[in-house]
């Protein structure tokens, strides 16, 4: 995993992208078609995003690994994560969180425990199986120095403290965004942070389920179904 928290480092979305776009009311937009399902994403590949616009909701594909339009390169860092408690302040994100907030749709995502010599994968996701949203910011990348040849659109998902459900596994967890939520989070007004601010919290972990994966989910290039079959640990239960 790279930058950030290292929390939320592999997301699961294997919901084909027109599914998503009737769920989240969007059209397709940019770089949509560029985006592949998988049941194991890692951090640099594109994943879709849903943005706000003045012609409604547009379902995206950004690059995960935060640029600030400001870089003068791809040399920096490229974080995946955003701390919520100071992405109001922090230069790379400040803009960002104001103006540009995305909204991540996953099935699901992984979070590692070390569990003696091992590091064990746990799979979380909504109750109910359906996908949900992640609270993300992206923003555009141009290269300067080969004109407009070049645009970068990228993104990072929002950590906040973890739920009851997240604790045992990671004191970390992503942003939840609510469905009722989805209009104020997309909303680009940046005179009134206050809405905002109040949605980076810990989801509902009583709306949430989780349970310990195969090994296989460690690496990423196993992407396939069974990397999200739960498995039995020993000295802990089917779920966490």
């Amino acid at each position: 995993m790279a930058g950030g928290d290292d929390v939320c480092g592999r997301i699961d979305l294997h919901t084909p992208a027109q599914e998503i776009a009737r769920r989240f009311q969007a059209v397709l937009g940019f770089d949509a078609a560029e985006v592949a399902p998988g049941w194991n994403i890692p951090p640099t590949r594109k994943i879709a995003a849903i943005i706000g616009s003045e012609r409604g909701r547009r379902l995206v594909g950004l690059h995960w690994g935060f640029v600030p339009r400001w870089a003068r390169n791809l040399d920096g860092p490229q974080p995946i994560n955003a701390r919520s408690d100071s992405v109001m302040v922090k230069p790379m994100f400040r803009d960002a969180i104001r103006h540009r907030r995305c909204l991540i749709p996953v099935d699901g995502f992984f979070e590692w425990h070390r569990e003696g010599a091992r590091k064990q994968p746990y799979y979380f996701r909504m109750g109910d199986g359906a996908p949900f949203a992640l609270g993300g910011i992206w923003d555009v990348w141009a290269d300067r120095a080969e004109g407009e040849g070049y645009t970068l659109y990228t993104c990072a998902i929002l950590t906040t403290s973890a739920n009851a459900l997240m604790g045992p596994v990671h004191d970390r967890m992503p942003v939840i965004v609510a469905p009722q939520d989805y209009d104020q989070w997309l909303a680009a007004d940046a005179r009134r942070m206050e809405p905002v601010e109040a949605l980076l919290r810990p989801f509902d972990s009583s709306c949430m389920a989780a349970y310990p994966v195969g090994l296989r989910a460690n690496s990423a290039s196993n992407d396939a179904p069974d990397v999200i079959e739960p498995v039995q640990v020993a000295g802990t239960s089917s779920a966490v």
